[in-house]
């Protein structure tokens, strides 16, 4: 786990230079073959990663915010619950 945090702080640090594909080539250039392939896998897991979080934030976002109204209609107007009480 500490090798991805520092991947993903190398890829931090590298990204504001990426801004076309050659960028991005001359970055991956200087990285060693092992950080390569770290950040390829890196890159291979992430949609599982997000999908990951998107679902935690969904979960908690449910627990957070109230369900809509709703439930059984009034079987009394207003008018006949004030007759019957």
């Amino acid at each position: 786990m500490a090798r991805f945090r520092k991947l993903v702080e190398v890829v931090t640090i590298h990204a504001r230079r990426i801004g076309t594909r050659e960028d991005f080539a001359a970055v991956l250039d200087e990285w060693s073959q092992e950080d390569g392939e770290s950040f390829l896998m890196m890159l291979r897991q992430m949609p599982y990663v997000i999908r990951g979080l998107f679902q935690s934030v969904a979960k908690s976002a449910r627990q957070d915010f109230p369900h809509p109204p709703g439930g059984r209609p009034a079987a009394l107007s207003p008018e006949q619950r004030r007759e019957v009480v």
